[in-house]
């Protein structure tokens, strides 16, 4: 088990930095001047990209290796490596609530990851159309009063869906992102797509 995750971390650890030179930032000194550029919110969005992209090579290769190659297996191995990166590698580097934009890339991986989640227990055949939809990079914006939460899919970039809630009621999901606690961030995270309407009720 020991050796699984640490071939795990390590595989999406370095997929993560190999993605940044094939968006444009092959190093720490062109990242800070691309976020002085333009916003350290759209440098975010580039690593939610990465992190996605970095589980789905990790899903891709598990797969593989179990010799189940299958949208549904490999969704199950995704599910596996963004709960991964939830539960150890966030608490780690942190999100507070001084850098939105850590927030907001978080959120996007466990909003997607309830989704996943839900289908994997679900639905019994996964087609390409969904998988690619289960799998799409999700950057997820709040407003400053935890009011309204918006999503943007990445690839291709669209809106997903907004919702608006109860002033601070998000706000507890939020300050949990980096708690480890994958239940229960799963939970939240499937009833707010219910209520966003990105999950049939």
């Amino acid at each position: 088990m020991l050796r699984a995750a640490t071939r795990s971390t390590i595989r999406m650890v370095v997929g993560h930095e190999l993605f940044h030179p094939e968006q444009g930032l092959p190093t720490i000194g062109i990242l800070r001047r691309a976020a002085t550029a333009v916003g350290w919110d759209d440098v975010a969005k580039l690593d939610v990209d990465a992190d996605f992209r970095a589980a789905a090579v990790e899903a891709s290769l598990s797969a593989i290796e179990d010799e189940q190659v299958s949208y549904a297996h490999v969704l199950r191995r995704m599910e596996d490596a963004l709960a991964f990166q939830v539960r150890y590698c966030v608490p780690i580097f942190g999100c507070s609530a001084s850098k939105p934009h850590k927030r907001f890339r978080v959120a996007g991986l466990v909003m997607q990851l309830g989704r996943i989640t839900h289908a994997n227990r679900t639905v019994k055949n996964i087609s390409g159309i969904a998988f690619h939809e289960l799998t799409m990079p999700v950057y997820v914006r709040v407003d400053e009063r935890y009011s309204t939460i918006g999503l943007t899919g990445l690839d291709p970039l669209m809106f997903v869906g907004a919702v608006q809630f109860e002033t601070g009621e998000l706000k507890a999901f939020f300050d949990a992102l980096d708690s480890g606690d994958v239940e229960w961030l799963v939970r939240e995270a499937i009833t707010l797509n219910m209520r966003i309407g990105l999950i049939p009720t």
